[in-house]
């Protein structure tokens, strides 16, 4: 049995392609691109996914969702705003609030006894 041909690549998927960090299930991820293209403009997705690609540069690879996860759970939405130059991951965020927590808590204890 012949296989059926697959449609080209659309310029907009090529773009989402090159820019998501972790390239795996390409034909999955080909088809998650359409579906979400449905719900979002593809250059909102494409640059949302140029975004994700710089916050995910040190993070190891099995951490980054497989890129149609990505685009069925619309995380183009997410809000990137807790990342900035000096993190590069959220639970990097978080230890640095449990950080500054337990300083600023030990701190307050010795003024108060002063």
């Amino acid at each position: 049995m012949a296989r059926k041909p697959r449609l080209p690549d659309s310029e907009d998927f090529k773009l989402f392609w090159q820019s998501y960090p972790r390239r795996i299930g390409k034909g999955v991820a080909r088809l998650a691109f359409i579906n979400a293209c449905e719900i979002e403009d593809a250059s909102v997705i494409i640059e949302a996914t140029k975004k994700f690609q710089i916050i995910s540069e040190n993070t190891e690879m099995r951490f980054i969702p497989h890129p149609s996860t990505w685009l069925r759970a619309e995380r183009w939405e997410d809000d990137l705003s807790h990342y900035d130059s000096n993190n590069d991951s959220r639970l990097d965020d978080i230890l640095n609030q449990v950080w500054d927590t337990n300083v600023f808590s030990l701190e307050d204890k010795r003024n108060e006894s002063a």
